[in-house]
């Protein structure tokens, strides 16, 4: 009952969807902006047909273009009430309801206490006002009247999109405060009232009008009981339910925002206006697809990107590592100086007879692959010493070269250091001194 007639015009699917908030005071996690595009239930054909005659099309979707509907917003905002002006007490003196009403610029502040389960038995809800001290919920609430094409689910009525909303025209102002307190009266009418109602009916004998009565009288207790049992819930059976007091409310206040798009579609078909209000639906056909927050794809191309990164720097610093250590080690000055004038190994070319006798009488040897040594003579560059540089073809293209006093220098160093990292040793292509 209580999620039926009360709280369910705010959180089902086939009257109410979520919109970004128009006002500037309804902002943070507080702020609930909900439009009322008044439901399928509600579309008939000009004529004041249903819509659905069995005649119309198997879609599963329809579509209302330019539907009439209102956007509300609630939020909390703090507003001090005049008790004696906008506050009063509606109901029975075993069911009563405590509420206040105000317009300040465009904005209505609304709030309520109910009288609690515990304490109807006493019947003094009218007499007894000490429970009217402390508001239970208060609320700051915006109306904008809006159009917009509204797809529905044919088979559930539920409001499966809302695209192209229309701009938005204030409908909460300070005449609203009037209509909110018409609104309290209605669903907690005084004692006086129900008695006059009923002697009508008894006078003018119209069986008609009483069971009018008679209907809403019975629609109003049920809203009675609902909004009481809501509040013994709360205290006793959902503690947990922390905006419960604030949802009945916002319930409540919602309810002649939902029912005023039925009136506006009762008088359109009602005087026939022309274009203001007239739609137009059609049937359609539907698919789904993943549309992701814009939060989401940043935080899925950081997270990409990270890993990247991640899987190339290894592979960029292995690079760089296997450069390095191929890299040629730098010839010491003594090496240089020593091939400054050419390769100082390169011999005259071999007397072909004395090769050939020395051969002939066992003396032939093999000099491919040995070392040989040569005496550098003072250069500038060697600072005035001798120098010996010793050598050996590996192959036909490499030439190594060792500076035998720097060799031996490195090594009689107190920490060692190979000889080729201080220029000790210089590899180039044989003819090609550096």
């Amino acid at each position: 009952m209580l999620i039926s007639s009360t709280n369910s015009i705010l959180t089902d699917p086939k009257f109410v969807t979520s919109v970004a908030a128009i006002s500037s005071g309804c902002r943070g996690p507080d702020c609930k902006s909900l439009f009322l595009p008044g439901g399928l239930e509600l579309v008939l054909r000009a004529d004041g047909t249903p819509l659905f005659d069995g005649k119309e099309p198997d879609d599963p979707v329809i579509i209302v273009h330019d539907a009439p509907g209102y956007q509300i917003e609630f939020s909390s905002q703090g507003f001090t009430f005049n008790t004696a002006v906008d506050c009063q007490v509606y109901g029975l003196p075993i069911s009563a309801l405590y509420a206040c009403v105000a317009g300040r610029n465009n904005t209505i502040f609304s709030g309520f206490a109910i009288y609690s389960f515990d304490l109807m038995s006493s019947g003094a809800c009218q007499s007894d006002v000490s429970w009217t001290k402390d508001l239970q919920a208060s609320v700051a609430v915006n109306i904008y009247q809006r159009t917009s094409t509204v797809a529905y689910d044919r088979f559930n009525f539920s409001i499966l999109s809302v695209e192209s909303l229309g701009p938005a025209k204030v409908a909460s102002d300070e005449d609203s405060v009037a209509d909110l307190q018409k609104l309290f009266s209605i669903m907690y009418p005084q004692l006086t009232t129900i008695l006059e109602d009923i002697e009508t009916s008894i006078v003018k004998f119209d069986s008609s009008q009483a069971w009018t009565d008679l209907a809403y009288l019975a629609s109003v207790y049920c809203l009675q009981a609902e909004i009481t049992a809501a509040e013994l819930f709360l205290n006793h059976g959902y503690p947990s339910w922390i905006n419960g007091q604030r949802d009945i409310l916002e319930g409540f206040l919602a309810i002649p925002v939902q029912f005023g798009t039925l009136l506006l579609q009762e008088i359109d078909k009602s005087v026939l206006l022309t274009g203001g209000l007239t739609t137009t639906a059609s049937f359609a056909r539907v698919s789904f697809r993943v549309r992701s927050e814009p939060w989401t794809l940043i935080m899925f191309t950081s997270v990409v990107s990270g890993l990247v990164i991640c899987a190339v720097l290894p592979l960029v610093y292995a690079h760089w590592a296997a450069a390095r250590r191929n890299a040629e080690p730098e010839p010491s000055p003594t090496l240089r100086a020593a091939f400054a004038n050419g390769n100082p190994f390169d011999t005259s070319p071999p007397d072909t007879w004395r090769s050939l006798t020395s051969c002939l009488f066992g003396c032939c040897h093999r000099n491919r692959g040995k070392y040989s040594t040569a005496l550098q003579s003072p250069t500038l560059g060697g600072g005035g010493i001798s120098t010996h540089v010793v050598a050996r073809r590996v192959t036909d293209k490499v030439l190594i070269a060792v500076d035998r006093d720097q060799h031996k220098l490195d090594h009689s160093s107190e920490g060692f250091v190979p000889g080729w990292e201080k220029g000790g040793i210089g590899s180039w292509p044989v003819g090609s001194p550096p």
